[in-house]
């Protein structure tokens, strides 16, 4: 069975506009038949991803990029090759990674078409500048397999070729492929990735994270605003020089994430020092969600708050949200008291109902936690005191799953 890390947290904003729609306005979302402020998942892992807190000490981070092209182009362009031939080798470098489709008739091609986004190792960029070494080296030998041909890719594939030409293909083939699943970055290996063009390529990511959503109401706001132009009075000229507005909510919001980490300790493959990587991963992803705020209108708002309460559990059970806890949205002067009240009376009824509670590690850490009422889960005085509760609980039970 795999042992699953989970995360409750409960953080409150005052106005602010963190994740904003196609309008300029605040997603949102209707459930329990009131609408809820929102901030999508993506925005949260992005922000999650980029935050200093987690690439701390974390080395050989991924990129995620559709310019893997250009890349190969420019640095072929650097060592030699004309534009033509540097297009040609990558395209035919694209395909041979199944990052680019076959094309369908044999004829020449001018430019790179566009690549899906793709989240790449660091590992797996590295070996990409090793392959463009050893197609500069081995310059000559390519030419003799692509004589007379007008598509490399054709060229390299057909069945139809001297000895000679078998030959070097089949030296050459296995040192031109530097996308893999081997030697996972630690954020791709988190946050898994989709490649279109080869399931194969497809990591499952470790993580999974909700939309967070706030525990009551939430109505968008509308701010009118205007600029005063400072030389206005000295030229007696009257009026604003600029006026507009800006949207914005406030709220308790609700953030639920599970680690699988035995899904994660699989998609690090043979990374040295594995489980000094987990632990970081795991403390720096405990230090961020925690403490990061999406960079939405931060200039406008200051929207920089940490979570008010904590809850982390460890176990093999399946993992499952407390969202449910506000399908009756909270309405209480005192919104956080009662959201963590609401939280801890569902989790243990929840837990009672399935049996939940067996071997499952609770911590709690919270500026409300004198007054929550939870015999069940461990209340720990800090931050620091949470990640060491939690690497201790995970490996015990990764040695043991």
């Amino acid at each position: 069975m795999s042992t699953f890390l989970q995360l409750h947290l409960l953080t409150t904003f005052a106005p602010a506009n963190l994740n904003r729609d196609d309008l300029g306005r605040p997603k949102t979302a209707s459930f329990g038949g009131v609408t809820r402020g929102r901030i999508s998942s993506q925005c949260m892992k992005r922000s999650l991803r980029t935050n200093d807190t987690f690439t701390h000490n974390l080395q050989k981070l991924g990129t995620r990029t559709r310019y893997l092209g250009e890349k190969t182009q420019d640095s072929l362009i650097n060592r030699g090759f004309d534009e033509n031939e540097a297009l040609e080798y990558t395209l035919f470098l694209l395909r041979i990674n199944y990052l680019l489709a076959i094309p369908s008739e044999d004829k020449a091609e001018k430019t790179l078409p566009d690549l899906q986004i793709s989240f790449v190792s660091q590992h797996e960029l590295d070996t990409l500048d090793k392959v463009i070494d050893f197609i500069c080296d081995e310059k000559e030998a390519f030419l003799e397999i692509y004589k007379q041909k007008t598509n490399i890719y054709k060229a390299f594939k057909t069945d139809k070729a001297n000895g000679k030409q078998q030959e070097l293909k089949s030296s050459v083939e296995s040192k031109l492929k530097f996308i893999s699943n081997d030697n996972c970055s630690p954020d791709v290996a988190l946050f898994g990735r989709m490649m279109a063009s080869n399931q194969h390529l497809n990591i499952d990511a470790a993580l999974q994270m909700n939309h967070p959503i706030t525990v009551g109401s939430a109505q968008t706001e509308i701010d009118y605003f205007t600029a005063i132009d400072d030389l206005a009075d000295d030229l007696n000229k009257t009026g604003a020089s600029h006026i507009n507005v800006q949207y914005y909510n406030s709220g308790t919001f609700y953030t639920y994430l599970n680690v699988n980490l035995d899904l994660l300790a699989h998609n690090l493959g043979d990374i040295q020092d594995k489980e000094l990587v987990i632990k970081g991963i795991i403390c720096n992803l405990i230090d961020s969600i925690t403490t990061i705020t999406p960079s939405g209108k931060q200039n406008a708002f200051a929207s920089r708050n940490f979570a008010d309460f904590v809850l982390l559990e460890i176990g093999d059970q399946t993992p499952r949200s407390l969202v449910g806890a506000f399908y009756k949205a909270v309405s209480s002067e005192n919104q956080m008291q009662e959201a963590i009240e609401r939280l801890l009376s569902y989790k243990t009824r929840l837990d009672n109902m399935y049996g939940y509670k067996l071997d499952v590690n609770d911590y709690i850490s919270s500026l409300e936690i004198n007054k929550a009422k939870n015999q069940k889960a461990k209340e720990v005085s800090d931050l620091e005191e949470l990640k060491n509760n939690a690497l201790n609980t995970a490996f015990f039970n990764l040695k043991n799953s």
